[in-house]
């Protein structure tokens, strides 16, 4: 071997050396920005004490959460979510919270893959009594914030103040009053106990759907399945509406 050619070798060697470390370097650099390196937790933070942070989370596995004390103005895209080990119990998307430090507004995703055969989004107003009861939910309103007016939400209860302009069907709920309740309960709280709201959903539901017969106002509607007729509740009684035959043909 030529003293050049030792050159060459020793040179490439070199060369190779600095390749190697610098690539290992701007790996390092980048392990430390991405979500990764964000699992170092910190299982002393005082705020896991709180029960609004450690509620639903890991804090050997969460990182720290960021506190910003400013208002925000983003001239993009708000982009949330990725990695369900940062997320409470793994699905909750967004929280804020009201001015009690403990009820929130709270957008879930993939909470149920299958709600009527599809993976659903839920968008609800949390209170604190923090479980799946009728009273931990409080009215989410939609459309303005002026009182007695616009649409709210519940847990079990849907209120329109407004007009509700259907483009489509009206389709009453189809209710069968000898299979399709459960009169074992005397209120919703009972029936909470009983029956908890998210493992035992339907039979909760039979009794939820109970009470709203057992307590409608005159107005109400429903369709009998016994009978097969249209029921309304007129002077505190249920009453079968009167019907004849439709000229309608659709195939």
């Amino acid at each position: 071997m030529t003293k050049k050619e030792f050159a060459q070798i020793a040179l490439g060697g070199v060369v190779g050396s600095i390749f190697t470390f610098a690539l290992m370097f701007l790996l390092a650099r980048h392990y430390q920005t991405t979500p990764v390196a964000l699992i170092n937790s910190n299982p002393n933070w005082k705020g896991w004490q709180e029960e609004r942070y450690q509620f639903g989370m890991n804090k050997h596995r969460t990182p720290q959460p960021k506190e910003v004390k400013s208002p925000l103005i983003s001239e993009g895209t708000i982009i949330m979510g990725g990695d369900p080990t940062m997320m409470r119990w793994g699905f909750h998307v967004l929280e804020g919270y009201a001015k009690d430090g403990k009820s929130r507004i709270t957008l879930l995703l993939n909470k149920h893959d299958n709600e009527e055969g599809r993976p659903a989004a839920e968008l609800y107003y949390y209170g604190t009594a923090y479980n799946h009861s009728n009273k931990a939910y409080n009215w989410f309103k939609i459309g303005s914030d002026v009182k007695d007016h616009s649409f709210m939400f519940s847990r079990d209860e849907a209120v329109a103040y407004g007009k509700v302009d259907f483009r489509n069907l009206l389709e009453f709920g189809a209710i069968s009053p000898s299979k399709d309740l459960n009169r074992s309960h005397k209120d919703i709280e009972a029936a909470d106990n009983a029956f908890e709201p998210e493992s035992k959903s339907k039979e909760n539901a039979r009794c939820v759907l109970y009470f709203a017969l057992r307590d409608a106002r005159d107005g109400a509607m429903f369709y009998d399945k016994d009978a097969k007729k249209i029921a309304c509740k007129i002077n505190g009684r249920w009453q079968y509406l009167l019907t004849e035959p439709a000229a309608i043909n659709i195939k």
